[in-house]
């Protein structure tokens, strides 16, 4: 329809422009091979103005991108992406569980019915994690640095390292292996069983986890619980990482995104908080 309207149009303009003692035989009217050569060419110029613009978009995605432009595959990937890669998979294994096994996030620590701490939320999903044999050698029936628990905990497991860090980090003055993240304080703690729909800020603008730079814990610890409003790359006792200027933080949603440690301690307190009846947007860090 499109290529009949134009010929038309195009045939209607030329006879115009004719003069009217013009001998058709000279000057015949507008052929239908003209009509294909504007179509096709107004269809190259489209196909190129698509092409600008996705290539713009990616120029300006590069060179915003906090991430490495040039990078490697294999062991020679920046240090950043590989602790980027290990917070995304450990993000979308919390993630996963709550939506599609048991409809709720795990406890920040498990708790014996006395009370007594058992062990910290990365216990739980080992199984997820390619781990369910440290899992199933784990006596979780007594806290988790019970000598029955010694060899169990003692593992170093890649699944909760990141690197960044010294290698004598990797273990506690115990000899128990470390995790290099923490759990937010306001939606995990000891004994929590935190719904998906109890998060009515939206979990897109909750945080989950994130990085720790300081006094790691054993990653089975019940203590692997930080509070953000200790501001970033702060506190030894808060979120810190080893990369300048950012902490890479994980969203109740699975995604993960770097945050700039200056962020405003209100916008930071919006999204530590699961209730906190704030609205924010991702402009506003």
């Amino acid at each position: 329809l499109l290529s009949w309207g134009l010929h038309r149009f195009c045939r209607s303009l030329y006879a115009g422009l004719r003069s009217p003692e013009s001998d058709d035989s000279v000057n015949p009217a507008w052929p239908k091979r003209w009509t294909a050569c504007i179509l096709g060419l107004v269809l190259m110029m489209f196909i190129a103005g698509i092409a600008l613009v996705g290539m713009t978009h990616q120029i300006a995605w590069l060179a915003t991108s906090e991430e490495p432009l040039l990078e490697s595959t294999g062991r020679s990937r920046s240090p950043y992406r590989i602790a980027r890669d290990v917070q995304k998979n450990l993000s979308l294994t919390v993630v996963n569980r709550a939506y599609n096994l048991e409809e709720r996030f795990p406890p920040g620590a498990t708790l014996a019915p006395d009370g007594t701490l058992l062990y910290g939320w990365p216990v739980s999903l080992l199984p997820s994690l390619d781990e369910k044999a440290v899992y199933e050698s784990i006596n979780k029936e007594v806290p988790w640095n019970h000598p029955d628990n010694k060899e169990p905990m003692s593992r170093q497991l890649e699944v909760f390292y990141s690197p960044g860090y010294d290698d004598e980090t990797r273990v506690t003055e115990e000899g128990y292996g470390t995790i290099r993240f923490a759990a937010n304080s306001h939606l995990l703690y000891p004994g929590s069983r935190v719904r998906i729909r109890d998060i009515t800020d939206g979990a897109d603008n909750t945080l989950l986890f994130g990085e720790v730079n300081a006094r790691f814990q054993a990653w089975g610890s019940p203590y692997n619980l930080r509070d953000p409003l200790l501001g970033l790359n702060r506190s030894p006792n808060g979120f810190g990482s080893p990369w300048q200027g950012t902490v890479t933080m994980s969203f109740a949603s699975g995604r993960v995104e770097s945050i700039n440690e200056d962020i405003d301690p209100h916008v930071l307190h919006a999204l530590a908080t699961p209730r906190g009846g704030e609205t924010i947007s991702d402009d506003d860090f």
